[in-house]
């Protein structure tokens, strides 16, 4: 992709989310206000090669639901999935024809710059910042220019529901992607891994919380009043909506 490609992306991608309307908007946070992956997974099929040799990889494959949804084997006859816990690569194994075990951030075995698309969903928040830093190396080593990487992630939220996972380690959000990988920044802790990359869209998965949940008096009468308006609220399906996940999608140009 050359610089003056990118610029017109850049500014298309401007002008597409200022234009959009408080409709569009509404629709597009009620989309993604779920606990389902299947929009997500339909975010992903926009940016899906044409060519049915082009190296496809999902890193975190988990369950196989990202390659099944899309019916990846069908499509793509270089489609690899790969996942670090052996009871789901066995069962993978049934499933499709290239699975590999291995743990990121362990090199992966692909050539320099030859994948044409990377998905990786709910990977990142169980690694470390060193882990997700040598991930990022990888990932950057192994895309092919125009090349694609599609990034899941779940966010803190109020609800601090992000730690009841005992394996999370910590929330990255879009922007150390970004970082890392887009602006060339160089921090004191890391530098820069690249400044060759577009992002494309961003989405972020909202939740639903009551309005006026944590609303309170010392006053009985006034805290009366305000768990009443919170009731009627509720019962108004009026609630409040806390982004508590994202998918990123960039570009390597």
């Amino acid at each position: 992709m050359t610089q003056d490609k990118k610029t017109e992306l850049d500014n298309e991608r401007v002008f597409t989310s200022k234009r959009e309307t408080i409709y569009s908007r509404h629709r597009r946070k009620n989309l993604y206000c779920t606990d389902e992956r299947a929009p997500f997974y339909d975010l992903a099929k926009k940016y899906l090669p044409i060519n049915q040799d082009a190296i496809i990889v999902d890193i975190g494959a988990g369950d196989g639901s990202f390659a099944e949804y899309l019916n990846l084997n069908e499509a793509y006859r270089n489609l690899y999935l790969i996942d670090s816990n052996q009871k789901s690569v066995d069962l993978l194994k049934k499933l499709f024809r290239n699975v590999i075990c291995t743990r990121i951030p362990n090199d992966l075995p692909f050539a320099n710059s030859t994948v044409d698309l990377i998905h990786c969903s709910h990977l990142i928040e169980h690694l470390t910042p060193e882990q997700v830093y040598l991930f990022l190396e990888e990932i950057d080593s192994l895309l092919k220019p125009g090349g694609i990487l599609l990034l899941s992630c779940p966010l803190l939220d109020t609800t601090h529901s992000f730690y009841n996972d005992i394996s999370h380690v910590k929330p990255y959000n879009p922007t150390v992607v970004e970082k890392y990988l887009c602006s060339g920044m160089q921090t004191q802790t890391f530098r820069a891994i690249s400044n060759k990359y577009l992002v494309r869209e961003i989405v972020f998965r909202y939740h639903k919380l009551p309005v006026g949940d944590h609303w309170g008096s010392p006053i009985f009468v006034i805290d009366f009043f305000l768990r009443g308006i919170s009731k009627l609220l509720s019962l108004l399906r009026i609630f409040h909506y806390e982004r508590n996940g994202y998918s990123i999608v960039l570009e390597k140009y």
